[in-house]
């Protein structure tokens, strides 16, 4: 050891209604394990909270070495417009209709397009991406591999409808805005040459 590290600046990307100063109460323990890991002052690694959603730009051009983005790529930007038809259900489930499938598919092709796109402007030339969220292996969106824990709160939520305790308006038009996706649906995005949907 005995070498003096590098200057790291990380910065920390969240929805600006998210608790980033749990985060920023953590650094003083994460500065002080640093320093008795790597035995050199902590003084060089500089951590930025910076707010805003991942689908848009949050950085210069070309300014930063390493991104990693964390179980944020399955949630949406938004829940997809078109969901008409998907009554008793919060999200995609095997007795949806093709057009609720296909309106979160868009959504999903959408946004992870728009964050591939602001990304790689904000990468430097041969600058790494590591990207971890939940996918699915089936091609079907429906499947129960992503599906079957919306599925189960759908039934409570329909038998406290039943019950009196939820309008069933207010069921109708509640839908979670997540996707996750098949490796074969990333792929196609990735490769695409123009990232625009």
């Amino acid at each position: 050891m005995g070498r003096r590290l590098p200057e790291i600046q990380v910065l920390l990307n969240d929805l600006p209604g998210n608790d980033f100063n749990t985060i920023f109460k953590s650094l003083p323990l994460f500065q002080k394990d640093l320093q008795k890991t790597m035995g050199t002052s902590a003084d060089s690694c500089f951590v930025t909270g910076v707010p805003g959603s991942f689908y848009g730009r949050r950085f210069p051009s070309k300014s930063l070495h390493f991104v990693h983005s964390s179980y944020g790529l399955q949630w949406l930007s938004q829940v997809p417009q078109g969901l008409e038809g998907n009554e008793q259900n919060i999200y995609m489930a095997s007795s949806s209709p093709p057009s609720v499938l296909k309106a979160y598919y868009e959504q999903f092709q959408s946004d992870f397009s728009m964050f591939l796109r602001c990304w790689s402007e904000e990468l430097v030339e041969g600058g790494s991406m590591v990207l971890t969220f939940l996918g699915r292996r089936s091609d079907d969106p429906s499947s129960k591999e992503c599906c079957y824990i919306w599925e189960l709160l759908a039934v409570a939520l329909n038998d406290m409808i039943s019950e009196g305790l939820i309008d069933e308006e207010k069921m109708d038009s509640f839908n979670i805005p997540q996707y996750t996706p098949s490796p074969a649906e990333v792929k196609c995005e990735v490769e695409r040459k123009d990232p625009s949907p």
